[in-house]
């Protein structure tokens, strides 16, 4: 159950950083990216408030409006580095707290979900990586 409540956050995050990139980025591979990565986070976060609500774990999302307020301030030549940061920071907390899952976890279809965040957002980050040598 921790890891659920940890991960919800983090995916609330990047779905909500994604938002932003169409109206900010004019570039094809960072919006690409953006919308992929936001699109996916909707079925996940669907499947952690299932489990929530399946356990009866009342749960209010908490949103860190900082890095949103941030990348608003930023001008748009610095936009897409920045948003690129922001997610690879994020997806590197949350593939953490999946590792720990993976490590402690009990349960076979929470540790299979925590093997598919590891998987999926290690090749996000290695996307936004070469966005950003690029």
């Amino acid at each position: 159950m921790t890891f659920v409540r940890q991960l919800v956050p983090h995916l609330s995050e990047v779905r909500d950083l994604a938002k932003l990139v169409p109206s900010r980025s004019t570039n094809p591979a960072v919006r690409d990216l953006a919308a992929r990565i936001g699109r996916s986070q909707n079925p996940d976060m669907q499947q952690l408030m299932r489990w929530l609500f399946m356990w009866g774990v009342e749960y209010v999302p908490e949103t860190d409006n900082k890095a949103i307020q941030q990348l608003q301030q930023v001008d748009d030549a610095q936009f897409d580095r920045m948003w690129t940061q922001m997610t690879v920071d994020r997806h590197e907390r949350a593939i953490a707290v999946a590792k720990a899952e993976l490590e402690n976890g009990r349960n076979p279809a929470v540790r299979q979900f925590a093997r598919k965040i590891v998987d999926t957002r290690q090749a996000e980050i290695v996307e936004m990586r070469k966005l950003m040598r690029s």
